[in-house]
């Protein structure tokens, strides 16, 4: 009898090692995009969840007075360089908004990633957080702080239980994981991961 219950304890707390806390407290985020405009969206709720026969989303998102959008949540996989030279340890995904444009040529392209608060090249040597509000990296404790903000393997990643808002032209995207379990026998790997992204225009 106390053998089963030591086994049962120990599943309890490799289970809490790699599970979401329902009870872990939540984090609010909220960053202007650089695209500023009148545009409205169609309201929708997307909930997506993503596994290994699963590892990627897009869909293709309508504006209210004709633009079109491409809704992405990319995969980002461990690679030896990422464990090495930037210290990420365990596969993530970011999530990314871009418009349907016309280039210079009458071509359609997508634009740069709406869900940032500065389009591609302007940081210079400066390097905010905002950037990072899109990447869903899966680690609900940091080791240390850099200026009172969680450093997370090597990157300011928001907390993965952040509810992320993101302003962009006139409407607004939310970005909210609902669940998550890491893989208990490979540290790298991910089981899966629920993400629900809503756009709202107010």
């Amino acid at each position: 009898m106390t053998n089963f219950f030591s086994v049962a304890a120990l599943i309890f707390i490799v289970f809490a090692e790699y599970s979401f806390s329902q009870n872990e407290q939540r984090q609010d985020v909220f960053v202007q995009s650089w695209k500023i405009g009148n545009e409205q969206i169609t309201e929708q709720k997307i909930d997506v969840t993503l596994n290994e026969q699963n590892l990627e989303f897009e869909q293709i998102v309508a504006g209210k007075f004709g633009s079109r959008y491409k809704l992405k949540i990319i995969h980002m996989p461990v690679e030896k360089r990422d464990a090495s030279e930037t210290g990420k340890s365990t596969e993530s995904w970011r999530v990314e908004l871009r418009k349907f444009i016309t280039n210079k040529k009458n071509k359609e392209v997508l634009s740069d990633n709406l869900l940032n608060s500065q389009p591609v090249g302007d940081g210079g040597d400066f390097f905010p957080r905002d950037p990072l509000i899109g990447v869903l990296y899966p680690k609900t404790k940091s080791p240390m702080k850099v200026n009172g903000e969680p450093f997370i393997d090597g990157q300011f990643y928001y907390p993965i239980t952040s509810k992320r808002r993101v302003k962009v032209e006139n409407f607004f995207v939310e970005i909210q994981v609902i669940d998550f379990r890491l893989n208990a026998a490979d540290v790298h790997k991910v089981d899966f991961l629920r993400v629900v992204v809503e756009l709202k225009n107010n």
